[in-house]
Protein backbone atom coordinates (compact mmCIF):
# COMPACT_ATOMS: atom_id res chain seq x y z
CA UNK A 1 0.00 0.00 0.00
CA UNK A 2 1.66 3.24 -1.04
CA UNK A 3 1.58 6.01 1.81
CA UNK A 4 -1.32 8.02 0.14
CA UNK A 5 -3.21 5.28 0.50
CA UNK A 6 -2.50 4.25 4.04
CA UNK A 7 -3.40 8.03 4.82
CA UNK A 8 -6.72 7.24 2.53
CA UNK A 9 -7.64 4.51 4.61
CA UNK A 10 -6.84 5.50 7.90
CA UNK A 11 -8.23 8.96 7.46
CA UNK A 12 -11.71 7.45 5.83
CA UNK A 13 -12.09 4.77 9.44
CA UNK A 14 -11.00 7.64 11.65
CA UNK A 15 -13.41 9.74 10.46
CA UNK A 16 -16.24 6.99 11.22
CA UNK A 17 -15.43 7.60 14.87
CA UNK A 18 -15.42 10.96 14.40
CA UNK A 19 -11.88 11.79 14.56
CA UNK A 20 -10.80 14.02 11.50
CA UNK A 21 -7.20 13.59 11.24
CA UNK A 22 -4.56 16.43 9.93
CA UNK A 23 -1.86 16.11 7.62
CA UNK A 24 0.48 15.84 10.25
CA UNK A 25 -1.19 13.16 12.44
CA UNK A 26 -1.28 10.91 9.40
CA UNK A 27 1.78 11.40 8.50
CA UNK A 28 2.57 10.41 12.46
CA UNK A 29 0.79 7.46 12.05
CA UNK A 30 2.72 6.29 8.90
CA UNK A 31 6.17 6.72 10.97
CA UNK A 32 4.90 5.08 13.83
CA UNK A 33 3.96 2.15 11.62
CA UNK A 34 7.49 1.85 10.07
CA UNK A 35 9.06 2.47 12.78
CA UNK A 36 6.52 -0.46 14.43
CA UNK A 37 7.55 -2.93 11.50
CA UNK A 38 11.45 -2.60 11.06
CA UNK A 39 11.64 -2.89 15.19
CA UNK A 40 9.53 -6.21 14.53
CA UNK A 41 12.35 -7.66 13.03
CA UNK A 42 14.85 -8.03 15.60
CA UNK A 43 12.43 -7.82 18.50
CA UNK A 44 8.49 -9.49 19.03
CA UNK A 45 6.48 -6.44 19.69
CA UNK A 46 3.53 -7.62 17.17
CA UNK A 47 2.01 -10.99 15.23
CA UNK A 48 0.20 -7.86 13.43
CA UNK A 49 2.36 -6.25 10.82
CA UNK A 50 0.52 -6.17 7.30
CA UNK A 51 -0.36 -2.20 6.95
CA UNK A 52 -4.41 -2.64 6.25
CA UNK A 53 -4.47 -4.53 9.55
CA UNK A 54 -1.72 -2.39 11.50
CA UNK A 55 -4.38 0.22 10.79
CA UNK A 56 -7.51 -1.91 11.76
CA UNK A 57 -6.38 -3.94 14.50
CA UNK A 58 -4.10 -1.55 16.25
CA UNK A 59 -4.37 2.33 15.40
CA UNK A 60 -8.22 2.30 14.72
CA UNK A 61 -9.00 -0.26 17.50
CA UNK A 62 -6.77 1.69 19.78
CA UNK A 63 -9.11 4.97 18.87
CA UNK A 64 -12.59 3.08 19.23
CA UNK A 65 -12.99 4.91 22.23
CA UNK A 66 -13.44 7.78 20.62
CA UNK A 67 -17.41 6.85 20.13
CA UNK A 68 -17.93 6.93 23.99
CA UNK A 69 -19.80 9.89 25.35
CA UNK A 70 -18.63 11.21 28.63
CA UNK A 71 -20.62 13.95 30.84
CA UNK A 72 -23.06 14.12 27.96
CA UNK A 73 -19.56 15.77 26.20
CA UNK A 74 -18.21 14.40 23.01
CA UNK A 75 -14.67 11.90 23.60
CA UNK A 76 -13.19 14.32 21.92
CA UNK A 77 -13.90 17.62 23.73
CA UNK A 78 -13.91 16.01 27.18
CA UNK A 79 -10.24 14.50 26.53
CA UNK A 80 -8.39 17.49 25.90
CA UNK A 81 -5.92 18.07 28.17
CA UNK A 82 -6.60 15.23 30.51
CA UNK A 83 -3.46 12.40 32.11
CA UNK A 84 -4.02 9.46 30.78
CA UNK A 85 -1.99 6.32 31.36
CA UNK A 86 -1.72 3.51 29.42
CA UNK A 87 -1.00 -0.10 31.49
CA UNK A 88 0.88 -2.55 30.31
CA UNK A 89 1.53 -0.47 26.85
CA UNK A 90 3.69 -3.01 24.58
CA UNK A 91 4.33 -2.00 21.21
CA UNK A 92 2.39 1.32 22.32
CA UNK A 93 -1.67 0.52 21.75
CA UNK A 94 -3.84 2.03 22.37
CA UNK A 95 -1.42 4.98 23.92
CA UNK A 96 0.40 6.01 21.19
CA UNK A 97 -2.86 6.13 18.91
CA UNK A 98 -4.66 7.52 21.35
CA UNK A 99 -1.39 10.14 21.69
CA UNK A 100 -1.48 11.48 17.90
CA UNK A 101 -4.84 11.87 17.64
CA UNK A 102 -5.38 13.69 20.70
CA UNK A 103 -2.12 15.36 21.05
CA UNK A 104 -3.30 17.54 24.05
CA UNK A 105 -3.36 15.37 26.53
CA UNK A 106 -0.82 14.31 28.61
CA UNK A 107 0.44 10.30 28.36
CA UNK A 108 2.34 7.75 30.53
CA UNK A 109 2.98 4.78 29.32
CA UNK A 110 4.13 2.21 31.30
CA UNK A 111 5.19 -1.37 30.52
CA UNK A 112 7.30 -4.32 32.25
CA UNK A 113 9.84 -4.79 30.16
CA UNK A 114 12.73 -2.02 29.50
CA UNK A 115 13.01 -3.29 25.34
CA UNK A 116 9.38 -2.19 24.67
CA UNK A 117 10.26 1.22 27.09
CA UNK A 118 13.42 2.12 24.88
CA UNK A 119 10.91 1.24 21.95
CA UNK A 120 8.14 3.44 22.70
CA UNK A 121 10.77 6.04 23.64
CA UNK A 122 12.12 6.56 20.38
CA UNK A 123 8.92 6.64 18.48
CA UNK A 124 7.88 9.54 20.58
CA UNK A 125 11.09 11.00 19.77
CA UNK A 126 10.89 10.43 16.30
CA UNK A 127 6.94 11.71 16.12
CA UNK A 128 8.29 14.89 18.04
CA UNK A 129 5.43 13.98 20.31
CA UNK A 130 5.58 16.28 23.72
CA UNK A 131 4.03 15.14 26.59
CA UNK A 132 4.69 11.87 27.26
CA UNK A 133 6.53 10.05 30.03
CA UNK A 134 7.67 6.24 30.67
CA UNK A 135 7.61 4.23 33.54
CA UNK A 136 9.04 0.55 33.80
CA UNK A 137 7.42 -1.82 36.20
CA UNK A 138 4.49 -4.19 36.70
CA UNK A 139 1.38 -2.50 36.82
CA UNK A 140 0.66 -3.70 40.18
CA UNK A 141 3.95 -2.57 41.47
CA UNK A 142 3.48 1.19 39.96
CA UNK A 143 -0.16 1.27 41.38
CA UNK A 144 1.49 1.02 45.04
CA UNK A 145 3.70 4.29 43.72
CA UNK A 146 2.47 7.55 45.68
CA UNK A 147 3.46 9.33 42.66
CA UNK A 148 1.61 7.45 40.52
CA UNK A 149 -1.65 6.94 42.47
CA UNK A 150 -4.72 9.01 42.01
CA UNK A 151 -2.68 11.06 39.39
CA UNK A 152 -4.77 10.02 35.94
CA UNK A 153 -8.36 11.35 34.71
CA UNK A 154 -7.83 8.10 32.31
CA UNK A 155 -6.44 4.84 32.36
CA UNK A 156 -6.76 2.09 29.93
CA UNK A 157 -5.22 -1.02 28.68
CA UNK A 158 -5.69 -3.14 25.53
CA UNK A 159 -4.39 -6.72 26.86
CA UNK A 160 -2.44 -7.15 30.40
CA UNK A 161 -2.68 -10.09 32.59
CA UNK A 162 -5.26 -10.53 35.78
CA UNK A 163 -4.48 -7.84 37.78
Amino acid sequence: MAREDFFCRLSTLSKQLGIDLQEVQLQQFYSYYTLLVEKNKVMNLTAITEEDDVIVKHFIDSLAMAKLNVSRETFSNWIEGKRCMDVGTGAGFPGLAIKIAFPSIFLSLSDSLQKRIHFLEEVVQKLELKGVDFHHGRAEDLGKKPELREQYDLVFSRAVANL
